[in-house]
């Protein structure tokens, strides 16, 4: 009996190393979705690169269709990098989000100053993963939102 109890103490001890040892969980698809938002808010060009697949497309959707805006991190590069330097403050975030399967919807509101000063829009994203990674984005017409107001003087 002594030896089977060590037998199982033995197994017990390695299944809690085995557990201890085990790799996180993968992060899940709306905790990605902040972290590329949160990264394109820091107009990290190559950080941005680094969270979407190679074949990623970025899509508008009117009521026209659908249009291919972006396709290929090649041309990802080129279109954020242009976009960087046209508007430097750009700030966006995720007003609220719903997962479904390997998809995030989300409300996301963009702000930025203009040469008119502040501005702010909101617009429906879909976010589609694959392995991890933005493989797809669609976003729906943007609304414009009220101009913060300014502080008085």
């Amino acid at each position: 009996m002594t030896s089977l109890l060590r037998v199982v103490l033995a197994a017990a001890a390695f299944a809690w190393l085995g557990a201890a040892r085990a790799e996180p969980a993968a992060p899940r698809p709306d905790e990605l979705a902040v972290q590329f938002v949160s990264t394109f808010s820091r107009a990290d060009v190559d950080g941005l690169l680094e969270r979407v697949t190679d074949d990623i497309e970025m899509l508008s959707l009117s009521d026209a269709g659908a249009s291919v805006d972006v396709a290929g991190k090649a041309a990802l590069r080129q279109f954020l990098e242009r976009y960087f330097q046209r508007i430097r403050d750009v700030r966006s975030e995720l007003e609220w989000t719903r997962v479904s399967g390997n998809r995030v919807v989300a409300e996301e509101r963009v702000s930025w100053t203009s040469a008119s000063g502040p501005r702010s829009r909101r617009s429906l994203s879909v976010y589609e993963f694959r392995d991890g990674k933005v493989r797809r984005v669609w976003y729906f017409p943007a609304e414009s939102l009220a101009s913060p107001a300014k502080p008085a003087s």
